[in-house]
């Protein structure tokens, strides 16, 4: 699960750079991750299927019977705190993606939040173990949600906070230590 994030996030900060680099800024505003309709497009990702109504279609957390999928936290308690509602696409490698542009501000402001599930809709479907969500810098950076790790990151993470998870993840040298 490990090898298939680092992938992802690996390429989603080459593309951000690639996006700096053809649209000449430093802004990723000012290029296709200023929205997921520009951003989740094939001549960004290599996409498999695009989701009209992603809770429904990709995520299947709104679908019916044996299809409907139910994401879980690693302390098996309470609800992950993800949106399963953003422009969401399912990445040729089964991998599930969604984008969302939550905040603009030219010169501080700029968070564009990805939340990927490695193996799609396969088990376990837990975040913290195949469901994590990252947050790109106006500058193509990963952005960590906290700006230490300290004693509320573990209980935040199993509690399923996606972003928490992936910051651990990331200071812990990509080892999944929770």
């Amino acid at each position: 699960m490990i090898t298939q994030l680092k992938s992802i996030v690996t390429s989603i900060e080459q593309l951000a750079n690639e996006q700096m680099v053809t649209h000449k800024t430093r802004n990723l505003g000012n290029t296709d991750f200023s929205s997921a309709a520009t951003l989740l497009t094939n001549n960004n990702f290599s996409i498999a299927k695009n989701c009209a109504d992603p809770a429904k279609d990709c995520w299947k957390t709104s679908a019916e019977g044996t299809e409907k999928v139910t994401y879980r936290t690693i302390s098996g308690t309470g609800n992950p705190s993800v949106s399963f509602s953003n422009p969401t696409v399912v990445l040729k490698n089964g991998a599930i993606i969604s984008y969302q542009l939550t905040a603009v501000d030219a010169v501080y402001l700029w968070d564009g939040r990805f939340v990927i599930d490695v193996n799609g809709n396969d088990a376990p479907n837990i975040v913290g173990r195949d469901l994590f969500e990252i947050s790109l810098s106006k500058t193509g950076n990963l952005q960590p949600h906290a700006s230490f790790l300290d004693q509320y990151d573990l209980p935040a993470c199993r509690g399923g906070q996606a972003n928490t998870c992936f910051d651990i993840v990331l200071y812990r040298g990509w080892k999944m230590a929770y």
